[in-house]
């Protein structure tokens, strides 16, 4: 495997590590494991926005990076007004 594809798992698995771990500690604060729907598609975005920030630009990465953001806003935003009206 190529470092730089190496380097890149290493940091995607490092978001989603603390991103998880950050909301395992709030749930148990707060006592509501639902919390983790509305982090799940968030963290997609938030994988794919760390990543962009971390290659060099070009058209296609752009593209390849926007895909998963919008989905991530989109279906975040479904989860929380699903969430939000009950």
């Amino acid at each position: 495997m190529p470092e730089a594809a190496l380097t890149n798992l290493w940091l995607a698995a490092a978001v989603v590590l603390t991103l998880v771990y950050t909301v395992w500690i709030i749930h148990l604060r707060i006592n509501d494991a639902s919390i983790i729907d509305l982090i799940w598609g968030a963290g997609f975005g938030l994988v794919a926005l760390t990543l962009f920030l971390h290659v060099p630009k070009t058209p296609f990465k752009i593209l390849l990076a926007a895909m998963p953001l919008v989905w991530s806003v989109r279906y975040t935003t479904f989860i929380f007004h699903l969430y939000s009206d009950n």
